[in-house]
């Protein structure tokens, strides 16, 4: 287990947070103020929490998490067990925006990602079709003016799906963060202002 790995894995415990996650977020809301009180927020991949508590700490809104593994109940989300690559999923997300009165989202956030294989190939192509996906449920539920924010492991379609998408808001960045497992590909999307 290497240092930094130790630093933030006590740290969410001591804080009770579900897991180091949190910290990734932390850090992307830090630096590029994604989220904001009183906004409607959907997490894409949200097992085991890490980032849903930190989520409604930040808005007071319930948070409408999806994942395709169960979650411990927490106060203040909505939970759909569902694989965002279903056609069930889109379904579902309509569903609970009906049930809480919401008409959209002010920002789409998605840790999720496939079980990496160890072969980089696979899991960036993986990683591309989850983040397209992601996107693609932006441009349905995400309102006007807001954010989208997913990870991706990087290879070499990385710039492709960067630009596939970053016309679509007035402001785009790739970024990492330090609570990032030492020697990982992975790296987060950062688009904001949805036109």
């Amino acid at each position: 287990m290497s240092a930094r790995k130790d630093t933030y894995y006590y740290r969410a415990k001591s804080e009770n947070y579900a897991s180091r996650a949190a910290y990734k977020l932390k850090e992307i809301q830090v630096k590029f103020g994604i989220i904001g009180p009183g906004e409607n927020v959907l997490e894409i991949g949200a097992s085991p929490g890490g980032w849903t508590r930190y989520i409604y700490e930040i808005t007071g809104k319930p948070v409408v998490a999806m994942d395709i593994s169960p979650m411990k109940y927490m106060d203040n989300v909505i939970f759909l067990k569902t694989d965002i690559m279903s056609d069930e999923s889109i379904e579902k997300i309509r569903d609970a925006l009906r049930q809480t009165g919401m008409e959209n989202f002010q920002a789409v956030l998605s840790d999720a990602m496939v079980k990496t294989t160890g072969n980089g190939s696979i899991d960036h192509s993986a990683s591309y079709v989850i983040a397209d996906r992601v996107m693609e449920v932006a441009k349905i539920f995400l309102a006007p003016g807001g954010s989208c924010v997913f990870k991706h492991f990087q290879g070499d379609m990385t710039q492709d799906l960067f630009r596939k998408w970053k016309d679509s808001y007035r402001f785009s960045r790739i970024t990492n963060t330090r609570a990032s497992r030492h020697g990982s590909r992975e790296i987060y999307m950062i688009f904001k202002g949805k036109l």
